[in-house]
């Protein structure tokens, strides 16, 4: 019986990195909605949200996380794969900044 070889660290590292782009998009446009809805309700212009800018900001708030977590798995996972070592722990942490921009901007939001 012939083995099977084990996927090779580069391939991972690639679809961790497409994944985190489509996630760090649909949490792009997911926080820009909520922020959206959450201003139709704004009783006056005292609320941090029902200022425009503000609402703009809170939307690219993950666009900066997800855009640094790529970086930071792009060139950590990069220099795991060359060491052949396992690229998980970088796409892991970019994950985690992902999504910490993202409780930040529903913080601000809500």
């Amino acid at each position: 019986m012939e083995e099977t070889r084990q996927p090779r660290t580069l391939g991972r590292l690639l679809w961790g990195l497409f994944w985190l782009l489509v996630i760090g998009f649909l949490a792009l446009v997911a926080v820009g909605l909520l922020a959206e809805l959450a201003a139709i309700v704004c009783p006056d212009d005292k609320v941090w949200v029902c200022t425009p800018e503000n609402r703009t900001f809170a939307t690219f708030i993950p666009a900066i996380g997800f855009g640094v977590g790529l970086l930071v798995a792009a060139v950590g996972g990069g220099r795991a794969v060359r060491r052949r070592t396992s690229p998980g722990p970088w796409l892991l942490g970019s994950g985690l900044l992902g999504a910490i921009s993202v409780g930040v901007a529903l913080f601000l939001v809500f």
